[in-house]
């Protein structure tokens, strides 16, 4: 856990799925309760590593757009 905070991603390598990769990363709430996260999955030969570490980034700039207006639908 002390890695995943540290990095701020964590990733699954087929531990729960045999032969799907997956990576999360935190959504910031505002409030403790908003325990959230945004993650994306491939079949695994889709790429390792440094995939998953891009998926990670593409994941975090999407988490932190802005969110829209509450007026907005």
């Amino acid at each position: 856990m002390a890695e995943v905070r540290e990095l701020g991603r964590a990733f699954s390598r087929g531990e729960c799925v045999p032969g799907l990769h997956a990576v999360a990363v935190p959504l910031m709430g505002t409030s403790r309760r908003d325990r959230l996260a945004l993650s994306a999955a491939s079949p695994a030969d889709r790429g390792d590593g440094p995939a998953l570490a891009e998926r990670a980034e593409q994941l975090r700039r999407s988490a932190a757009r802005p969110t829209a207006p509450a007026d907005l639908p």
